[in-house]
């Protein structure tokens, strides 16, 4: 009998004792998004393009040793912080034990605000760019910089392949959490972990073996079909024949004046800030490339399951949204297209862009990405700032110095207005243009 054939829960059970089989091994496969972020890095070994890191200013009196407890305990609680990869007979992710750590504190002693604040962002550039080793591991990396008894600097850096940006957000959630617990001698109120990541990629495995997503991969199929147009946008200086990720970051502010009057066109309009953005997005890249047909990549969060809403771990997939400016539309009647383009998309975002790839089988360039060259990343908000009993955990806005494509444009939004920071590739943007 074919697992086709069986009903619904003799499925769940079969799905059930398999999770609980794994109890008793050490190692598992990998998410499909783990499998590129592993692919990736044996190309380029300790690339610091796939490292994610948040950092905070901590202003109090720190309690170090509390901190540190705080930091074990997410640890503990989340395995997938414990976790290597390793190449045996066939490609898999090993959880160890958990083992207690010190907390590594740097003394800066004391500056001037602005030369504190240039040392924060000098250390942030540092650790961004802290070297992982995917077999050795840890694939974690906190420390701690003192500036003075009521001002600290907080780093968390993780590799990609354990980690998204809500995951990094979890994880300062979190500390934030155990601290103020432990700080008042109080256990920390937070809910019990039903799933670690393996189970979610054995849960994910077990979707695309058994075909559940097979509609989903015949949309994209057909959607991406034929040759995909290459933004070919103008640059500052010649394309390197190998692709590079050397970046920077490009700020600006869309003022509340000018965010009110956003709202009210998509009121107006039926569609969101994201579909907005987007679409001016397209409108600009098409301006400069004059090009009928754009591609552009944009990540969905991937937690569709109530199992992993409060997991840290690597989440997200990717939709590539192809469309069509073809006789320079007008904004409204190109904001419909994307609109449509971007709702059919979201209907079909559990398959795995990495399985798609495969699929599509794209001429490779090595000086270009497949499927798309640029992306756009709309968040919902950034937490600014957070009370963890005495001290408050101020977020610091750091520049990685990476950039993964020609240009990602990522915008969210906060009492300030929208932010847009343009991320640019520096071997083939000047800071000017």
């Amino acid at each position: 009998m074919s697992t086709k054939e069986l009903s619904l829960e003799q499925k769940r059970a079969m799905l059930a004792a398999l999770l609980k089989k794994k109890a008793s091994h050490k190692s598992y496969p990998l998410s499909y998004a783990q499998q590129r972020m592993w692919f990736l890095d044996q190309l380029e070994p300790g690339n610091p393009a796939y490292n994610i890191i948040s950092a905070a200013r901590v202003r109090g009196p720190v309690d170090l040793p509390t901190l540190e407890k705080s930091v074990n305990e997410i640890v503990r609680r989340h395995a997938i912080l414990r976790t290597t990869f390793s190449l045996e007979e066939t490609l898999v992710q090993v959880a160890h034990p958990y083992e207690p750590f010190s907390l590594p504190v740097l003394q800066c002693g004391e500056h001037p605000q602005e030369n504190g604040e240039a040392e924060m962002q000098r250390l942030a550039h540092a650790e961004a760019h802290h070297a992982f080793d995917l077999k050795q591991g840890p694939l974690v990396r906190v420390m701690v910089a003192r500036f003075s008894d009521s001002l600290h600097a907080l780093f968390v850096t993780m590799h990609h392949s354990i980690s998204d940006g809500i995951s990094m957000r979890l994880f300062m959630q979190e500390l934030g959490q155990f601290y103020a617990a432990f700080s008042s001698n109080e256990p920390a109120q937070l809910p019990a972990l039903s799933w670690q990541y393996v189970d979610f990629a054995l849960w994910q495995q077990q979707q695309v073996q058994e075909g559940h997503l097979e509609s989903q991969r015949s949309y994209w199929r057909t959607r991406l079909a034929g040759e995909l147009p290459v933004l070919d946008l103008p640059t500052d200086q010649p394309r390197p024949a190998f692709r590079t990720s050397r970046g920077a970051t490009h700020y600006t502010l869309l003022p509340p004046a000018l965010v009110g009057a956003l709202k009210g066109v998509c009121r107006q309009e039926g569609c969101t800030p994201y579909v907005f953005l987007l679409t001016a997005f397209q409108t600009l890249l098409h301006r400069y490339t004059g090009q009928e047909e754009i591609v552009i990549g944009t990540p969905v969060v991937g937690r569709s399951l109530p199992q992993v809403q409060e997991m840290i771990g690597l989440f997200i997939n990717t939709l590539a949204l192809r469309t069509s400016l073809a006789g320079t539309p007008a904004f409204r009647t190109l904001l419909a297209r994307v609109q449509e383009e971007t709702l059919a998309g979201l209907a079909h975002q559990e398959f795995p862009f990495e399985l798609l790839v495969d699929d599509l089988q794209p001429v490779r360039d090595s000086s270009r990405s497949p499927i798309f060259q640029v992306a756009f990343i709309f968040q919902p908000g950034r937490p600014q700032s957070q009370q963890a009993g005495a001290v408050l955990l101020e977020s610091l806005p750091t520049d990685t110095g990476a950039a993964l494509l020609d240009l990602s444009l990522v915008s969210w939004e906060s009492e300030e207005g929208v932010h847009l920071a343009l991320e640019y590739n520096c071997d083939l943007f000047k800071a000017s243009t």
